[in-house]
């Protein structure tokens, strides 16, 4: 979370505060203060941010009983109207990342392994969310999702589907919805727009093949997921 939050202030500006997180084995969820929507370039631009700083190995120094003033000089993130004890914990990663912190870490951002942004959405007004993946999960994620999309696009479309979206244009535009919150985030890079076959049968027989993949690593969707937003 402190890679993430340093990545979203340096793209999206230093407006971005943490409003809450969660890590557990299976994901992380990260609460944050911001205007809008995350497109789909800065989601690539943060998760490369991220990866970048893992790829570094970059150990983690952690200074304990540090006075408040000497963490505020040595650069720490303080928020404006925040009280903060004294002495602090203050956890670095190199110049990149400084924050006051008393959770636990791991020794170098190497030992995250790899980052997968996996949803964004707004939970409140001005505040976002993101749930990401690490290690080998975000890596399990990315080959299930390419293995899902691949073998969708190499099987035969059923008989129909286009007159049916041509006669439903609601269920057209829940499913480009739906397809588009999965493809966007995806690092390894589609390079087609898969809305265009988006609909009826064919949406619901993808939106299957996604829950069955994300499931096969452990990882829980939202229970709605597949119901029109």
């Amino acid at each position: 979370t402190h890679l993430l939050h340093e990545s979203l202030r340096s793209i999206l500006g230093d407006h971005i505060v943490q409003k809450g997180s969660l890590v557990n084995p299976n994901y992380l969820r990260f609460d944050f203060s911001h205007f809008s929507k995350i497109d789909k370039k800065e989601i690539k631009k943060i998760e490369l941010a991220v990866n970048a700083k893992i790829l570094a190995n970059i150990p983690l120094e952690e200074h304990n009983n540090l006075p408040l003033s000497k963490a505020e000089d040595l650069g720490a993130m303080m928020l404006f109207g925040e009280k903060y004890p004294d002495p602090v914990r203050m956890v670095s990663m190199g110049e990149f990342s400084k924050e006051l912190c008393g959770g636990t870490h791991l020794q170098s951002t190497g030992d995250v392994g790899s980052f997968e942004i996996t949803s964004e959405e707004g939970i409140a007004a001005g505040t976002r969310r993101i749930v990401a993946l690490t290690g080998e999960k975000a890596q399990s994620y990315r080959e299930q999702v390419q293995e899902t999309v691949h073998d969708w696009t190499d099987s035969p479309h059923p008989s129909g589907w286009d007159s049916q979206l041509k006669d439903e244009p609601a269920i057209m535009l829940t499913y480009e919805r739906k397809w588009r919150n999965l493809y966007q985030f995806s690092p390894f890079g589609l390079g087609f727009d898969l809305t265009p076959h988006a609909g009826g049968s064919i949406g619901n027989v993808f939106t299957q093949a996604v829950v069955g993949a994300t499931a096969r690593i452990g990882f829980d969707l939202p229970a709605d997921y597949g119901s029109p937003r």
